[in-house]
C-alpha cells in the first residue's frame, strides 16, 4: 500500500534553550507492512515506512509526537498521523525541504472517551494530522530544494527571535513576549498559563486580533508620518503584516485579524466605512476554504464571536443601559446613560453612593472647582464604562463556547481586561524595542569587530526593568484571581441545545432594540425584558443538580476511576489512577469533574495502594479549583504509596480516615457498607477496600482489585446477609482470571458488570476466562476499553446504562 502526505518526526537535537525540535515531512511514499488494506488501520500498532521532503519544523519543550498528514495515492481525503521521535543519521539539524526516509509504528490519535476529555483526534484532524508514528527512525538522503530553503530561513528567524527574547528579558518575561509576538508558547510554564487562564487573559499570550491591530495600526500610523501619501503606507503595512502572520504560523485568529486589517485600510483609501459583519464573513469564508475543519475549533469560534460581540452586541447593550432610570440603577447609568445628569453626578448629593470622593465637602476642603473636576472624572468614567461594556459583551457572547470547550470561565477576566488591554500597546512596544536594540548591537559588533558591552547592558537592562514593571502589574492581578476560588465559574459543559438557545436569546436581545411600530421605534418598553434575557442566558448555562443517582465508570486506561453523584448533591470518588495514561488526574479526572460542574468532592475512597488506582489523586489534590472534604483509606493502609497523598491532604487541611469491614453510613436514602478489609493485617489485592451501595431497588458492589482470600471473605459476608441479585458489579482487577470466581459470581448474580481496563493493555485484561464466567451468568458486560466511560443513571425503579463512545 502506497500513500502520500505529510509526516512529522522528532529530532534528537536540542537548541541552546533546551527546547527540542520536531519536523513535518511531505511524503512521496507511504507503506504499511503485513498486507494492509487500502484503509488505514483503526486500532493497534502497524509497522510503516515513509519517504519525502521536510515541509515544516517547530519546537516542543516536552516530549513530542511525530506528526503525519496522510493522503492516499488514489486522491482520497487527507488523513493525519503522528508519533514519537527516533534517531537521526546526522549530528546537526536537518533543513526544511530535505529528503528523508522514516520508519516506525503507526497508531491513530485517541478520541475523547470521557465527558470533558480533550479529543486529540478531532483537534489534530482540524490541523490535518491523523495519527502517530511511534519510535520513528529518520535517515536524511537529499539536500533541500529552493522552496525549502526559504521556509528554513523563516523558521530559523522565528527560532532566533524567540531565543533573543529570552536573552534580553529573562526566562519568564521573555517567554511571555515570545508567546505574545511569535505565538511560541513552548517556553511558557504551566504555572504562568494557569495564572493567565484564571485571570481570563489567555488571549493575551497568543497571537490574536489584538496583537495584529496594535502592531498593524502602529506601523501604518508610523508610515503615514514618513509618507505623505496613504497608498504606500497601506501597501507596506499590509505586506509587513502578511509576512508577520506567515511567520507566526497562520493561526485562525491572526489570519482573521489580518484580513480585516487589510479591508480596513482599503476602505479608508476609498473613503468608505468598513462593514464589520461583511469583513467577518469574508474572513471566515477564506479561512474555511483553506481548512473547513476549523469550524469546530475553539480558536476559530472564539476569535469571530469576540469581534461579533464588539461590533453587534455592545452597541445594543449600550443602548439598553442608556434607557435605565438613573435613580434606580446609578452604576448602570454611569456606564451607559446619555442623560445630562451624569455630567454633574460627582457633584450631586447622591455622589457619595458611587464614590466618597464625589461629595461636596471633599471638594470644598480641597478648594477645587467641582465643575472642572467633575468633567475630568466624567471622561475617565466614560472610557472605563465603555471598556467594561466591551469586556462584558465579549464575555457573555463567547460564554457558551467557552463552557463547551473548557467547562469553566473566568469571572475576574471581565475586570482584568480593563487593566491589561491598555497596557498591551506599551508591552509590545517595549518588547519590540528591546529586540531591535539587541539586534543593532549584534550588527554593530559584526561590522566593526568591537563590542559595546557597557552600553548594551545598560540599554537592555532599562528595557528589561521597564517591561518587568508592566508584567509585574499583570502578574499581581492574575495571582489575585488564581488564588481566589471564586475567580473561575464552573457550571459544567452545556449541551448543544442549551448553546443554541443561548445564542438565540442573545440575538433576541439585539433585535428588541430595533423593533418599531408604524415607523416609530419603541425600545424604551423593552429594556427590562432585555436585561432579563441576559440573566436568562446566564441561568440557562448554569449547572443544576440532576436529583437522581449517577455513577460514572471513567475510561482511565489500565486503571480505575469511579464517580458517584448522589441524589442529595454529594459526590464520592472511588479510586483514580492509571498505569498507561500519564497525568491521568489532569487529563481524565479533573476535566470530567469540571464538565459535570463538580467543584467539591465529599469523599475520596482509595481501595488499595497500587499506582493504577491512586496516582491521579495527587494531581487532583493539587487542583486549586477542586475541594475535597475527606480521604478514606482501607484499614491498615500504611504503605509508602499513600505517603504523598497523606502529605498533600495535610497541606490542604483535608482529613484522612480509615474504614474497614462493618462500617456503615447513610446519605438521604443512599446506604453504604464497607465489606473489606476484614483483616487489617492483610496486604496486597486481597486487602482491597470493597463498598456495597444500596439505593431504593438499586444495588452496586465496588471491588477494587479484590481476589483470593479477600474475595472469599466478601462472598461469605454477602451470603450471611442474604445479599444477592446485585444490579451493578464493578469487576475486580480489570477482569483478571484470578478474580471474580464462580462462587463469588453465583452469590452476587449481577445484572450488569463493568470492567475498567486499557485498550490493548499488555496484561491481556479482561481475560477470556472471566468473560466466559460472566456470560454464563447472563450478565450484561460493559468495558471501558470498548465503550469509553460507562454511566449508570438510576431514577426511581429504572436503571439506564449509557456508553459515552462505542469504539
Amino acid at each position: 500500500m502506497e500513500l502520500t502526505g505529510i509526516v512529522a518526526g522528532k529530532v534528537l537535537k536540542q537548541s541552546k534553550t533546551g527546547v527540542r525540535i520536531y519536523l513535518l515531512v511531505k511524503t512521496e511514499k507511504w507503506q504499511f507492512s503485513g498486507g494492509q488494506s487500502e484503509t488505514l488501520p483503526a486500532k493497534g500498532y502497524v509497522l510503516c515506512a515513509v519517504e519525502g521532503r521536510i515541509g515544516k519544523m517547530g519546537t516542543l519543550q516536552a516530549k513530542g509526537n511525530v506528526l503525519c498528514n496522510v493522503k492516499t495515492g488514489a486522491g482520497q481525503t487527507e488523513r493525519n498521523v503522528s508519533g514519537r521521535q527516533g534517531t537521526s543519521s546526522q549530528d546537526g539539524l536537518p533543513s526544511i525541504g530535505s529528503m528523508v526516509r522514516i520508519s516506525g509504528s503507526f497508531l491513530l490519535y485517541t478520541e475523547a472517551t470521557n465527558i470533558g476529555q480533550f479529543d486529540a483526534r478531532n483537534y489534530y484532524a482540524a490541523r490535518k494530522i491523523y495519527g502517530q508514528v511511534k519510535k520513528a527512525a529518520i535517515v536524511y538522503t537529499e539536500p533541500p530544494n529552493i522552496i525549502g530553503r526559504g521556509k528554513e530561513c523563516l523558521w530559523q528567524l522565528r527560532r532566533h527571535l524567540a531565543e533573543t527574547f529570552l536573552e534580553v528579558y529573562g526566562e519568564e518575561n521573555g517567554a511571555l513576549l515570545a508567546a505574545m509576538l511569535l505565538g511560541e508558547r513552548t517556553f511558557l510554564s504551566e504555572e504562568t498559563q494557569s495564572l493567565y487562564k484564571a485571570a481570563g487573559a489567555l488571549h493575551v499570550i497568543a497571537v490574536s486580533g489584538l496583537h495584529i491591530s496594535l502592531l498593524g495600526l502602529g506601523l501604518y500610523r508610523l508610515l503615514r508620518r514618513i509618507f505623505d501619501a496613504q497608498a504606500p503606507a497601506a501597501v507596506i503595512s499590509v505586506l509587513c503584516m502578511a509576512a508577520y502572520v506567515f511567520l507566526v504560523g497562520n493561526p485562525p485568529s491572526a489570519v482573521r485579524a489580518f484580513i480585516m486589517f487589510a479591508m480596513g485600510l482599503l476602505a479608508g483609501y476609498w473613503k468608505r466605512t468598513l462593514d464589520t459583519p461583511t469583513a467577518l464573513s469574508l474572513s471566515a469564508a477564506i479561512i474555511l476554504m483553506g481548512n473547513p475543519f476549523y469550524i469546530g475549533q475553539s480558536s476559530f469560534l472564539l476569535s469571530f464571536l469576540a469581534i461579533l460581540a464588539i461590533a453587534v452586541f455592545q452597541p445594543a447593550l449600550k443602548e439598553c443601559l442608556a434607557l435605565i432610570n438613573p435613580y434606580h440603577f446609578p452604576l448602570s447609568c454611569l456606564l451607559g446613560s446619555r442623560r445630562a445628569w451624569r455630567l454633574h453626578l460627582l457633584d450631586s448629593r447622591r455622589a457619595w453612593r458611587l464614590h466618597p470622593l464625589g461629595s461636596r465637602k471633599f471638594w470644598r476642603l480641597r478648594h477645587l472647582d467641582p465643575q472642572e473636576v467633575t468633567g475630568g472624572c466624567h471622561e475617565l468614567l466614560k472610557k472605563e464604562g465603555n471598556g467594561l461594556q466591551s469586556s462584558f459583551s465579549v464575555w457573555i457572547v463567547t460564554l457558551p463556547v467557552q463552557l463547551f470547550f473548557f467547562s469553566e470561565v473566568s469571572l475576574f477576566g471581565i475586570f482584568f481586561n480593563l487593566l491589561i488591554i491598555p497596557l498591551m500597546g506599551v508591552i509590545l512596544l517595549l518588547g519590540i524595542a528591546g529586540l531591535f536594540l539587541k539586534e543593532i548591537f549584534h550588527l554593530f559588533a559584526f561590522l566593526t569587530g568591537s563590542v559595546l558591552t557597557d552600553l548594551e547592558i545598560t540599554v537592555t537592562s532599562i528595557c528589561r526593568y521597564a517591561e518587568g514593571i508592566f508584567f509585574a502589574i499583570i502578574k499581581a492581578g492574575g495571582s489575585l484571581a488564581d488564588r481566589h476560588s471564586l475567580a473561575m465559574w464552573m457550571p459544567g459543559k452545556p449541551a448543544y441545545g442549551k448553546m443554541l438557545l443561548a445564542f438565540c436569546l442573545l440575538l433576541l436581545f439585539c433585535l428588541l432594540g430595533n423593533l418599531s411600530e408604524n415607523g416609530r421605534t419603541f425600545p424604551e418598553k423593552f429594556w427590562k425584558y432585555r436585561l432579563g434575557i441576559l440573566l436568562g442566558v446566564i441561568l440557562l448555562l448554569a449547572g443544576y443538580p440532576a436529583h437522581n443517582l449517577q455513577i460514572t465508570f471513567l475510561d482511565v486506561g489500565q486503571g480505575d476511576g469511579i464517580c458517584m453523584e448522589l441524589p442529595d448533591g454529594r459526590v464520592y470518588l472511588m479510586d483514580g489512577g492509571s498505569s498507561d495514561v500519564s497525568k491521568v488526574g489532569n487529563y481524565r479526572l479533573v476535566p470530567f469533574l469540571k464538565a459535570k460542574g463538580i467543584r467539591k468532592i465529599d469523599a475520596v475512597f482509595l481501595s488499595h495502594g497500587d499506582a493504577d488506582h491512586i496516582n491521579g489523586i495527587a494531581e487532583l489534590l493539587e487542583e486549586k479549583q477542586m475541594s475535597i472534604d475527606c480521604i478514606c483509606l482501607p484499614a491498615g493502609a500504611e504503605q509508602e504509596e499513600f505517603v504523598e497523598i497523606r502529605d498533600l491532604a495535610r497541606a490542604r487541611n483535608i482529613s484522612v480516615r480509615t474504614i474497614q469491614a462493618g462500617d456503615f453510613w447513610e446519605n438521604n436514602g443512599a446506604k453504604f457498607w464497607c465489606l473489606n478489609p476484614a483483616d487489617v493485617t492483610a496486604s496486597g489485592n486481597a486487602a482491597s477496600m470493597v463498598l456495597y451501595m444500596k439505593y431504593q431497588d438499586f444495588s452496586m458492589l465496588l471491588t477494587g482489585d479484590l481476589e483470593g482470600g479477600g474475595e472469599k471473605s466478601v462472598a461469605a459476608l454477602l451470603r450471611s446477609n442474604a445479599i444477592t441479585g446485585i444490579s451493578v458489579l464493578k469487576v475486580a482487577h480489570h477482569g483478571s482470571k484470578n478474580s471474580t470466581k464462580e462462587e463469588f459470581l453465583r452469590q452476587c448474580s449481577p445484572a450488569v458488570a463493568v470492567i475498567s481496563c486499557g485498550e490493548h493493555n499488555t496484561y491481556g485484561h479482561p481475560h477470556k476466562e472471566t468473560l466466559e464466567r460472566l456470560n454464563d451468568m447472563g450478565t450484561a458486560i460493559y468495558r471501558t476499553d470498548c465503550s469509553g466511560a460507562v454511566q449508570i443513571t438510576v431514577s426511581g425503579s429504572r436503571m439506564k446504562v449509557t456508553e459515552y463512545r462505542r469504539r
